[in-house]
């Protein structure tokens, strides 16, 4: 692992870590942009963008703090596509070698695999002499450039009330994201604002072969205040398409 890993951003992300933790700073985000060189005729290379977060998060003097996960590393990336005005990433199950097999996602942008997330694994971890859990992501720099949208447009803001709704599904580990998304935004119609992945995970508690995935979404009207039973249909039809489309099973989140 360690031999293909040479050739990959992610080497010298371990190394910082594993550097910065002899040092005995164990609470660590960092970040680092970069090229690698790949064998070819002739040999190429590639500029990535990598993170790693580890340790305590939140850790202060008053408080012991909680270990980063999954979820925090996935907001810094969300939050740095956001930032970039680029589309928001599918997280897709992978078996990306150097990542637990509970803890693997591929990102895919436009139908594009941009890179990869999850929890490194123990065997590479001792090869760093690194003893507490790591978390990483790499992502092709030079494709997300390409995926940089025009300035935004500025509208005035709504004049009626959000409605918030969450909906959590458990569907076969081939099901993938983008196409859950693509059929609530369609289902969804102009009354549905806004929706967002906020959890993801496999394990024994979904099943084998399943993964749990969890939306938030927002309704609102720009002609007037809805009632609930409108937002409830519209939820309801979704709801039951995915079922229909993905023999999705609902549970409300």
């Amino acid at each position: 692992d360690l031999t293909v890993m040479q050739n990959s951003l992610l080497y010298s992300l371990l190394q910082a870590v594993s550097h910065n933790i002899s040092h005995r700073n164990i609470n660590l985000r960092l970040f680092d942009i970069g090229r690698i060189y790949l064998p070819g005729d002739p040999p190429y290379e590639e500029e990535k963008i990598g993170i790693t977060v580890t340790g305590k998060a939140n850790d202060y003097w008053y408080s012991k703090g909680r270990d980063f996960d999954f979820y925090d590393l996935k907001g810094a990336i969300d939050t740095l596509l956001k930032l970039s005005r680029i589309s928001p990433v599918e997280y897709s199950t992978s078996d990306h070698f150097s990542l637990e097999e509970t803890c693997s996602f591929e990102l895919i942008l436009n139908d594009r695999n941009v890179g990869y997330i999850g929890q490194i694994k123990q065997s590479i971890l001792r090869q760093f002499d690194i003893k507490q859990n790591v978390l990483a992501a790499v992502l092709d720099f030079r494709t997300l450039l390409e995926n940089i949208e025009p300035e935004s447009t500025y509208q005035s803001l709504p004049r009626f009330p959000a409605a918030p709704r969450d909906m959590a599904v458990v569907v076969d580990e081939t099901v993938k994201v983008g196409s859950l998304l693509d059929e609530i935004k369609q289902t969804g119609g102009p009354l549905l604002e806004k929706v967002e992945l906020f959890d993801l995970f496999t394990g024994k508690q979904v099943g084998e072969g399943k993964k749990s995935i969890a939306f938030s979404m927002i309704y609102r009207s720009r002609e007037k205040s809805l009632e609930s039973d409108e937002v409830n249909n519209v939820h309801n039809r979704i709801a039951d398409n995915l079922n229909k489309k993905f023999k999705a099973q609902i549970r409300e989140a």
